[in-house]
């Protein structure tokens, strides 16, 4: 028998009801046969569960909402000792089967966003601490940030270590970028936030990038004819 994986897992929603699938037809499973735990704590399935099928192999476990909302690891378990499970020629059931879930209904959320950051070109590197920007409800549940998205790497990049992002910006380049970030909590559940870097142009001194070199002629000489491109730049 198989037990189908619950999904989403980690999920921030009940579960109403699971598939346990066999490879052929059978009789005499009933709820009893199952236990369905919540951090390893007592069977939560009773008389308001059920079991069904329409052909004997697919059978539904139903009624499981209302044992499913809160927040924790839960295990659904098909016993095989026991269980009275047989096929058509009276074999008895020999392995059992299981599935796992996490319930995290409350994912984390943003509680103060990103400022924008606005710099101008060449700018030093820009440190901020993210350590606010995320707050998850759930008692003791830490939060892991990372960065998931960077609309223009090629003007900006980052480095995350724990909540302090460094901003980077490449030489001579000016635009905007959108920076996003993501907080996942323990149980997978996450929330992102998204600011806007701008780094403005800035009129740069030319430079002198081939200076010209200097010039000997001899009395009453023709004129002399200077190619200056490519002597500046900017």
């Amino acid at each position: 028998a198989d037990i189908t994986d619950v999904a989403p897992d980690p999920r921030t929603t009940t579960v109403d009801s699971v598939e346990i699938v066999f490879d052929e037809a059978v009789t005499g499973l009933n709820v009893a046969d199952l236990t369905l735990t919540r951090d390893g704590g007592a069977d939560l399935l009773g008389a308001g569960q059920s079991v069904s099928t329409a052909d004997n192999i697919t059978w539904t476990l139903d009624g499981l909402a209302s044992l499913t909302d809160l927040a924790g690891s839960y295990a659904l378990t098909l016993h095989a000792v026991g269980s009275g499970i047989q096929d058509t020629a009276a074999n008895m059931m020999a392995d059992d089967a299981s599935d796992t879930w996490v319930m995290n209904p409350t994912p984390p959320f943003v509680a103060n966003p990103v400022a924008d950051v606005m710099v101008d070109e060449d700018s030093t590197d820009t440190l901020l601490n993210l350590s606010n920007v995320f707050d998850d409800v759930d008692l003791g549940d830490s939060l892991a940030l990372s960065v998931t998205g960077n609309t223009d790497a090629g003007l900006v990049t980052t480095n995350l270590v724990g909540t302090d992002l460094t901003l980077s910006y490449a030489s001579d380049q000016y635009g905007a970028a959108d920076i996003t970030i993501r907080a996942t909590d323990a149980g997978g559940a996450w929330a992102e936030d998204t600011f806007t870097v701008t780094v403005n142009a800035v009129n740069d001194t030319p430079t002198v990038a081939n200076p010209i070199a200097d010039v000997t002629v001899a009395e009453d000489a023709s004129d002399t004819v200077l190619d200056l491109l490519g002597v500046f730049d900017d």
